[in-house]
């Protein structure tokens, strides 16, 4: 049995809407899923290529950097050179990676509202909790990330995510998990590795 030409062209055509279809409807619902949770992370980058870090609190300064003994990954390199706690930098290290802004206002859009210059003080943002500086593998510029005070509620902290360097009229805060407080808060001590 022999199909028509314009059958082959049906055929054809049916084929190709279909490719479009799947492509557009379930291979675009990943891609919408994936778009959607980076911005609603704190930063976009993988824990393995951050290649060193600083947090700056309370006129202190904590920098460490990744080793490569696989039996302690992290060296603490101020304010002492000592091998630094896995689980405190680790803890760290996965909320820079994974945790997410908080949306606002019930809205799941929005993840940053933008205040005046002269009101960082109302967020805790003049006088930061901690700065944490991080450098990863391969790139100039490092990320910033500036903790303020707690939110209303005490659920998130106010932050400044990769500010812009200089004085400029507008700065995007974001509410970031109040876990951050947890992780830059630790005394000295619970820094360094200490099991070995």
């Amino acid at each position: 049995m022999k199909l028509k030409r314009a059958t082959w062209i049906l055929l054809a055509t049916a084929l190709v809407l279909g490719g479009f279809v799947y492509f557009n409807e379930v291979e675009g619902v990943k891609q919408r899923a994936v778009q959607k949770e980076e911005t609603q992370r704190v930063f976009v980058l993988n824990e393995d290529n951050i290649e060193r870090f600083t947090i700056e609190r309370d006129r202190q300064i904590l920098q460490f950097e990744r080793t490569s003994n696989p039996d302690r990954p992290w060296q603490m390199k101020r304010p002492e050179d000592v091998p630094a706690s896995e689980p405190a930098v680790s803890f760290l290290l996965n909320l820079l990676a994974r945790g997410k802004r908080a949306p606002l206002r019930g809205s799941e859009q929005e993840r940053a509202f933008t205040i005046a210059q002269k009101d960082l003080a109302q967020y805790g943002l003049d006088k930061p909790l901690a700065t944490v500086t991080i450098f990863l593998k391969e790139q100039v510029q490092p990320h910033k990330l500036i903790l303020g005070k707690p939110s209303f509620d005490e659920k998130y902290l106010y932050a400044l995510i990769d500010p812009p360097a200089g004085a400029v009229p507008e700065l995007a805060v974001a509410l970031v998990p109040v876990d951050f407080k947890y992780a830059v808060e630790r005394d000295l001590q619970e820094w360094k590795d200490t099991s070995k």
